[in-house]
């Protein structure tokens, strides 16, 4: 019998403490002084690789020096990915789910049960408003939708009517909607990722955040939008297709895939006339002639050979269009032009006693970001905006009545 008694003070104790509006004060003070280094110190954007990483510390070394290194110790860079950030939060979310629950209880019973519908005869008495020759089957207009609920004798009445009962329910909606909004941020402080894919067709890319899954890109068809097309993404067996455009973003693999830059991709394969495989160096060291959005013209050369090349796509072409004619241009030794003209986006040619084949595709460079707490966010939201709105637009209203033969009908009215 004591141990029950210890343990079910024990259990007061702690519901007490998580249920403490005072707790709650403590921890989103808290919260707002963890937060507030951040608005004065650069913090690391979240998804950044190793070498991004190398630089963006290199760029805060030369704008704050060596105190970097003491700043980043005591967690003032980098505090919004903390634990104790991440800790405190929880410990919201905790207290804001015990004080809704706390409050909950009332707020619906104040909403279902209604109150007494009969007061006591004093408080009639004192009643503060108060009509004169008033017929019991004809109330003035303003108290018609008082209902009678209590007639002990032919000249006495009472009558009560309520109104608003169910805007306590705003708050509990307005509470839930917090509490939603606090699971967004422990949410995001956990799980938030971003990461940068490139896609070109015949290639896959791996995501990061979710293993197994690989990303395929295509081009869309020609009556599509500029900037259009489609990713294919593939996880645990299972394919997925959606549409993407600058302006629609795709989810897949559980994140949410942002066109960031797109353009054509165009590589050639040269051979001698012995059949022997010739290199051919692309801008940047690439393996691809790549027309990113802004470029217009790209070059290549053929170093044993001493040629160089220009390829020029057509407007449609820069948009992502693979299947678009390009002008191809081609100069020997000394400048020497050797072809100069009009070719189609997959084809060969022979000049100069080697034999040069090509072809075009498209490119994309995606944005892949997982927000686990955004649902949560705009759900939050939702409940927060009906919420408030019921609770400030919707009044609460009692209003009790006793009639009696005389024609004397007392009106004591409450504001909840």
């Amino acid at each position: 019998m004591g141990r029950a008694y210890r343990v079910t003070v024990l259990a007061g104790a702690v519901w007490r403490l998580l249920s403490s509006r005072r707790l709650a004060i403590y921890l989103i003070l808290a919260a707002v002084l963890l937060l507030l280094p951040a608005a004065f110190f650069p913090q690391p954007p979240p998804g950044l690789d190793p070498a991004a990483q190398e630089a963006w510390w290199a760029q805060c070394r030369a704008r704050l020096g060596e105190r970097v290194n003491a700043l980043a110790r005591i967690g003032w860079i980098g505090v919004a990915r903390s634990p104790i950030l991440l800790g405190v939060a929880s410990a919201l979310l905790l207290n804001g789910v015990a004080c809704t629950i706390d409050r909950a209880g009332r707020l619906w019973r104040a909403a279902t049960h209604p109150s007494t519908a009969v007061l006591p005869d004093g408080a009639y008495e004192c009643a503060g408003v108060r009509y004169t020759n008033v017929d019991a089957a004809r109330f003035p207009r303003e108290l018609a939708w008082l209902r009678p609920v209590a007639s002990p004798s032919s000249r006495v009445r009472y009558f009560y009517g309520e109104r608003g009962r169910w805007g306590p329910l705003g708050t509990i909606l307005s509470h839930l909607g917090l509490l939603l909004f606090l699971a967004a941020a422990v949410a995001h402080l956990a799980g938030y990722r971003r990461e940068s894919l490139f896609l070109q067709p015949g290639t896959e890319s791996w995501f990061g955040n979710r293993l197994g899954c690989r990303f395929t890109v295509s081009a869309a068809a020609k009556d599509a939008p500029p900037g259009s097309f489609w990713i294919e993404a593939e996880a645990d067996g299972q394919r997925k297709r959606a549409p993407i455009a600058p302006a629609r973003p795709a989810r897949a693999c559980g994140a949410r895939l942002y066109l960031e830059t797109y353009g054509l991709a165009w590589r050639a394969e040269v051979r001698a006339a012995d059949g022997r495989v010739l290199p051919i160096d692309y801008p940047g060291g690439a393996g691809w002639l790549y027309f990113a959005e802004g470029q217009t013209a790209g070059a290549f050369s053929l170093p044993t050979e001493g040629i160089t090349g220009t390829v020029v796509p057509s407007p449609a072409g820069l948009l992502g269009r693979p299947d678009e004619a390009l002008q191809l241009r081609i100069y020997g030794p000394g400048e020497a032009l050797l072809f100069d003209g009009t070719v189609e986006p997959t084809g060969q040619l022979s000049v100069a006693e080697v034999y040069l084949s090509w072809r075009t595709q498209v490119f994309v460079k995606l944005e892949a970001v997982v927000e686990p707490g955004f649902g949560w966010m705009v759900a939050g939201a939702t409940c927060l905006l009906v919420g408030m709105c019921a609770a400030l637009w919707v009044r609460p209203r009692r209003m009790w009545a006793r009639w009696t033969a005389d024609g004397v009908l007392s009106v004591v009215t409450n504001h909840r």
